[in-house]
């Protein structure tokens, strides 16, 4: 996008939308006391390139894997794929998830990638979205 493009997107947003399309883009908003300084950051932020997603990039980090050999179809097998909360790892969870998985089973503990993260004042930390 370019700058009038973006000047004009941004046109009548509000303070916490700024800061939402400036974090959104992985820029920080706390050096901008004033709206004319999130404005003019939102608009730097609207104007940055967007990276093309590739599918090998949807996953960075290898999962955990508790009782790899074990899973499947039928009333004794099965997987579970375990998602942890904000800031946590896979390796956080998987001795808790050892003790509670029934031995015929497969549990996946992916870990989120590191992303900027608004309830964090656009600080990064694991999270899948920031939505």
């Amino acid at each position: 996008m370019d700058a009038d493009a973006a000047a004009a997107h941004i046109q009548g947003k509000s303070v916490k939308e700024l800061k939402k399309i400036i974090v959104t883009a992985g820029l920080s908003h706390a050096d901008c006391f004033e709206k004319p300084e999130l404005r003019k950051r939102a608009v730097e932020a609207l104007c940055m390139p967007v990276p093309e997603a590739k599918a090998e990039d949807a996953w960075t980090r290898a999962p955990t894997v508790v009782n790899a050999d074990r899973g499947g179809a039928g009333p004794e097998g099965g997987t579970l794929i375990f998602l942890h909360g904000l800031g946590d790892t896979a390796d956080g969870w998987s001795d808790n998830v050892r003790a509670f998985m029934p031995p015929h089973m497969k549990c996946i503990l992916p870990t989120a990638d590191d992303i900027p993260v608004s309830l964090n004042m656009g600080s990064k930390c694991e999270l899948r979205s920031d939505q």
